[in-house]
């Protein structure tokens, strides 16, 4: 990360960082659940996604807050037809 590099973190290891990561990015793990029925990835915001994969049975995912760009999604889960998305 020095160096300019990507670093990509899971939410588990998000939320065992807690605080301590405040310092490198602007991003929250929160104690919000989702329900999602679609995985995506390949794009940067929901409607540049190039690969959809409905799931065959919903899961709960943690809701991950972020405000600035310093963080970004690879993927992420979808609700229904509204394409509501969030980071996993």
């Amino acid at each position: 990360m020095q160096k300019g590099n990507t670093v990509l973190i899971t939410t588990g290891l998000l939320k065992a960082l807690g605080n301590s990561v405040k310092d490198l990015i602007q991003v929250d793990y929160t104690d919000k659940k989702v329900s999602v029925d679609t995985m995506a990835n390949g794009g940067v915001d929901i409607a540049s996604y190039s690969h959809y994969e409905p799931i065959a049975k919903p899961i709960l995912l943690p809701q991950i807050e972020h405000s600035t760009n310093d963080a970004w999604q690879e993927i992420v889960g979808i609700k229904d037809e509204k394409k509501l998305s969030y980071p996993s």
